[in-house]
């Protein structure tokens, strides 16, 4: 990629450390647990339209960018209805965030020649991580639909393992392509 990803590719990382954001300025309250997520996720959001709009003058696998776009857009839309809700609940918005680590396999495979090779390590990891993500969707999903036999405590201990852990992990793969972008150029 050419110069000028560094800051877009920055700021689709953003998404990524949005729980560790939260934790460590304790932020407090309903009211910016859904302002925060929505500020977040919409600069992530331009972040990553901004990359794959310059992926498609330089790969030819610009479209599997798309769905990083996408899944980034469901969580702006996510933590929009939350706002607008009245009830605060967080299971849609961590099924948004648990589409990531299979959109960032996409987001990575879509880059350039020239960053093929990292792209493809940080595509590793992502796809490692999409397995714990699934199981968690598949906890999710069906506790919504048989709530009165599942044990939300034990979902909430997943979902804090994997926003508090592997989202950062995939995000530090975000900065690292970055950082790639930085001493390539």
């Amino acid at each position: 990629m050419k110069t000028g990803q560094v800051i877009p590719l920055l700021c689709t990382s953003l998404v990524f450390f949005l729980f560790v954001i939260i934790v460590a300025f304790r932020v407090s309250g309903p009211s910016l647990h859904t302002i925060v997520p929505l500020i977040v996720a919409g600069i992530s959001f331009c972040g990553s339209v901004l990359v794959v709009v310059r992926l498609r003058k330089e790969s030819d696998r610009w479209y599997l960018g798309i769905f990083h776009v996408a899944a980034i857009g469901i969580i702006c839309i996510s933590a929009a209805m939350m706002l607008v809700s009245l009830v605060w609940n967080t299971d849609f918005l961590i099924l948004s965030f648990a589409l990531l680590p299979f959109t960032s396999v996409g987001f990575f495979i879509a880059f350039p020649k020239p960053q093929q090779k990292i792209a493809r390590l940080f595509a590793l990891i992502s796809g490692v991580f999409s397995a714990y993500a699934f199981f968690l969707i598949y906890l999710i999903v069906s506790g919504l639909l048989h709530p009165l036999q599942t044990s939300w405590n034990i979902i909430g201990g997943y979902s804090a393992i994997f926003m508090m852990v592997f989202l950062p992990l995939i995000g530090l793969c975000h900065v690292g392509a970055a950082l790639f972008e930085t001493a390539s150029s």
